[in-house]
């Protein structure tokens, strides 16, 4: 130890040093010059201390005026830090960051310069401030540390596995200018720390709160946080409830929310309209049911992206096996149990207690596959044995209705599977029996078999079968006309001869994926509404005999013509990744929807034709995506394009539509969206498909109706000021009323092409979080009669305002508290006087209307 001190002490650096960092120093206590270090490195900027076992107390960092950056880990002989880190006067006064991590024996850190003298003596002066200019705050594995006798302001701020941090909390101390705007939680304190923390952090703007056991709904707290955008709680097994206040966060635009106990979502979601990306963290499927197909389907249908993939899954390890037993059983209804290949003891197999818990309708276990592939005989043979005595001991409650079983290895099943009562969907995945004997499940509905290898399958015994999927298999014959209750048959990569469907008279949706047939026979399925082929391959195709088909999707395929004819009642139909040379839609006077994406003509350098033998009067949208550098002509069969063939099109939708050109008309709409797509790569940088979206045409079908408004958003992309947005011909044919101008990148949001709507009456700029200024040309819109901008960084209206002497409605959002001063009543003011109408809200969600007239 002394020799680290001599070491240390030999090894003074220059004056002018910058950064220093101490990693493994042995001594009991640091050498001179760094007892001194204000006075021999008084230009440090950065400190990083690690891994020092035997020094009790720190050098006295706090008079360093210069520094910014501050790391301290792994020093367990420190147990306080006070007064003599500080030294005599403004301490700390340029640190930006502190990071303490792995301080395992550190009780206090002192975070005022003077001892408090009074009982009730909290309130400290700005000039007893540490900490005046802190930015990021990181506390890790610092179980014991508690801040006396207030918790240091900051902006950003992580507290992981510190649990004593929240508990003994009392207030902030510091700078008022220092408002936390992020916080992340992981690990360190109940939910009632954590709602007394929140009750002084109503500036975030994004908060995660991590593996907090006993949380069940968001702290309420979080309600006042107005301007909210990111709000995570992950790996909150008890989490159960989404309060309706949620719908208050109004600047909300990612929620990840846990979901493994989470029944419903409030009806306020949809108030969330600034809502991009809800990630449902392992999810219940009840809840993914929902979410799809039912109740809370349309609550998230303005959301642009729902993942909800992710389940509730559980690994065998000692951790997993304790947090499962500290999960209620209440409303803790899916359980995914993986690594079942491990050697874990049956004893603790049998604390898991999956038969307590009567809430469990769903369980799912999962063997590795590569462990289940074994070839050596006779260590599968034990593994068999060892995975049927595994098996054996997960049994569930008998309330189970659904269970999933991927890649067992073992001999055969356990005797409890076939006394499950209420069994009603089972998926095997990944597994290899002689026989495969599923006659005994008699209530069951739903069955899922992928990657299973057997040589007889029985499945004349199901006659409550409504679902049946196939993956991966491959059969002589298959033999399924006995299920005469089936309604949905799905089959995908399965390898059989002959697929004999005519006696499945009560099948309502078929899906094939993968296959090749000579011929396919389905024209007597006459109940049939649902058909989807994604690279089938078959000599002959008859569809003419399905009167009832109400959707049809065709992926990956190639035709010369299409001729959907004699499908009356179709309403839905898509084509993805389609090579034709023309479809004909002939005869479909009941089609609501028509997909595009990725389509092509066979021929190089021809347009992709649609031709219809009379006008779709029904047809209400269209969606087209990735139709890239392509010609797209609709007509009349046999004429041109000039007559209105989609006289109800109420919503025509354009994603990722690089260089689309109709050739000549555009269909007429109500409604035009243009989209790209913004995603983040893996190093959290924005990213952005699709630059210069806008199609090109050179007339729009059918005339205009006197009175008639459309509306257009363009959304997700960039360049919105460049060249190629200054002069787009014949755009003034659309005739656009409403502008809807949405997350957009760019500085300047608008662009010059929309000087040619001579009718456009509103525009509204959203989520263009880069925006600084509007167009000086914006002026020259006198039609506009109201105006609203999400304004973020703006810091002033450009006076073209002046000129919009028509403007009713200004409204302006997410303001800078200036920028809101400057528009009440300073610079600005002058600009905006004449507007009726005029509505500010800052970042904070605060609300003013100012009436001219009474000013």
């Amino acid at each position: 130890m002394a020799e680290d001190k001599a070491v240390l002490q030999k090894l003074r650096p220059h004056h002018d040093l910058e950064t220093i960092e101490i990693e493994g120093y042995r001594g009991d206590e640091f050498c001179y010059w760094m007892m001194n270090i204000n006075s021999s490195l008084p230009n440090l900027v950065t400190v990083k201390l690690s891994n020092i076992a035997n020094c009790q107390c720190l050098p006295p960092l706090g008079q360093l005026a210069n520094l910014e950056v501050l790391h301290i880990s792994d020093m367990p002989s420190v147990r306080k830090v006070d007064g003599h880190v500080y030294g005599t006067e403004k301490p700390f006064r340029k640190l930006r960051e502190l990071e303490l991590s792995t301080m395992k024996n550190l009780e206090e850190w002192l975070t005022t310069t003077l001892l408090l003298t009074g009982h009730n003596d909290h309130q400290l002066s700005r000039s007893e401030e540490v900490f005046p200019n802190l930015q990021v705050l990181l506390i890790a594995n610092c179980p014991r540390m508690r801040f006396v006798p207030g918790f240091p302001r900051s902006r950003e701020c992580t507290l992981e596995k510190s649990y004593s941090i929240l508990l003994s909390f009392e207030q902030f101390i510091g700078s008022s200018n220092l408002a936390l705007i992020a916080l992340k939680i992981n690990d360190s304190g109940s939910s009632s720390d954590i709602v007394k923390f929140l009750q002084g952090c109503v500036n975030l703007l994004y908060l995660t709160i991590d593996s907090c056991i006993d949380l069940i709904t968001l702290p309420e707290p979080i309600k006042n946080c107005h301007c909210l955008r990111k709000l995570e709680i992950t790996n909150c097994w008890n989490f159960s409830v989404l309060p309706e206040w949620l719908g208050e966060l109004t600047f909300l635009q990612k929620l990840d929310i846990q979901a493994s106990k989470l029944e419903y979502l409030p009806q306020s979601i949809q108030r969330l309209t600034a809502l991009e990306r809800l990630v449902l963290n392992k999810c219940n499927y009840k809840l993914r049911e929902r979410c799809t197909s039912r109740e809370d389907k349309e609550k998230i249908k303005h959301i642009k992206t729902i993942d909800m993939n992710e389940v509730p899954l559980m690994y065998l390890t000692p951790s997993y096996i304790m947090l499962l037993q500290q999960v209620t059983s209440s409303q803790f209804i899916d359980l995914h149990i993986g690594g079942l290949e491990c050697m874990i003891g049956l004893r603790e197999m049998e604390n898991l207690e999956l038969q307590t818990k009567k809430e469990l309708s769903s369980l799912s276990l999962e063997w590795s596959y590569a462990y289940a592939d074994s070839s050596d005989k006779y260590a599968s043979s034990e593994r068999g044995m060892q995975n049927r005595a595994v098996f054996e001991k997960l049994q569930p409650h008998d309330s189970l209705e659904i269970l999933c079983i991927k890649n067992y290895a073992g001999v055969d099943f356990p005797r409890w599977m076939s006394l499950l009562p209420n069994l009603v969907q089972l998926k095997i995945v990944g597994m290899q029996f002689e026989y495969l004997h599923l006659d005994q499940f008699q209530n069951l509905k739903e069955l899922f078999l992928s990657r299973v290898q057997f040589a007889h399958l029985h499945l004349n015994g199901l006659q409550n079968l409504i679902e049946l999927s196939l993956s991966g298999l491959k059969f002589g014959h298959l033999h399924i006309d006995q299920l005469q209750n089936l309604r949905e048959l799905k089959v995908s990569g399965v390898e059989f001869q002959h697929l004999h469907l005519e006696r499945l008279q009560n099948i309502t949706e078929l899906k094939l994926s993968e296959e090749r047939f000579e011929r396919l026979h389905i024209d007597q399925l006459q109940n049939l509404k649902e058909l989807k082929f994604s690279s089938v391959e078959f000599g002959h195709l008859h569809l003419e005999r399905l009167q009832s088909i109400t959707k049809l999707e065709l992926c990956k395929k190639q035709f010369e013509h299409l001729h959907l004819v004699q499908l009356e009642n179709l309403r839905q139909l898509y084509l993805f990744t389609v090579k034709f040379e023309c479809v004909v839609l002939h005869q479909l006077q009941n089609l609501e929807e028509l997909h595009l994406s990725q389509i092509e003509s066979q021929k190089s350098n021809k347009p992709v034709c649609i031709e219809c033998s009379q006008p779709l009067r029904k047809l209400q949208k269209i969606v087209m995506t990735k139709i890239i550098n392509k010609g797209l002509q609709i007509s009349v069969q046999g004429g041109e394009g000039d007559k209105n063939l989609f006289p109800g099109l109420q919503h025509l939708e354009m994603e990722l539509c690089e260089n689309l050109r109709f050739q000549p008309s555009i269909p007429r709409s109500t409604h035009y969206i243009i989209s790209g797509e913004i995603y983040f790569d893996k190093f959290n940088y924005r990213r952005i498909l699709g630059s210069f979206l806008f199609p090109s045409f050179k007339q729009v079908m059918g005339t205009s109706i006197p009175g008639s408004t459309s509306r257009m958003e363009i959304k997700n992309t960039s360049g919105l000021s460049s060249e190629r947005w200054k002069s787009i011909p014949h755009l003034e044919l659309l005739n656009i009323t409403e502008l809807t101008i949405d997350k957009c990148v760019d500085s300047c949001p608008v662009p010059k092409c929309i000087l040619g709507w001579k009718s456009l009456q509103k525009l509204e700029i959203r989520r263009c979080e880069d925006i600084e200024l509007l167009p000086e040309w914006l002026g020259e819109m006198s039609c506009l009669t109201e105006l609203i901008v999400e304004t973020y960084w703006m810091e002033a209206l450009h006076p073209c305002i002046r000129r919009l002497t028509n403007l009713q409605s200004l409204t302006l959002i997410t303001c800078l508290n200036r920028f809101k001063e400057r528009c009440k009543s300073g610079d600005d003011w002058i600009n905006i006087k004449h507007i009726p109408h005029i509505q500010i809200t800052d970042r904070n969600g605060r609300t003013e209307i100012i009436s001219p007239s009474c000013t």
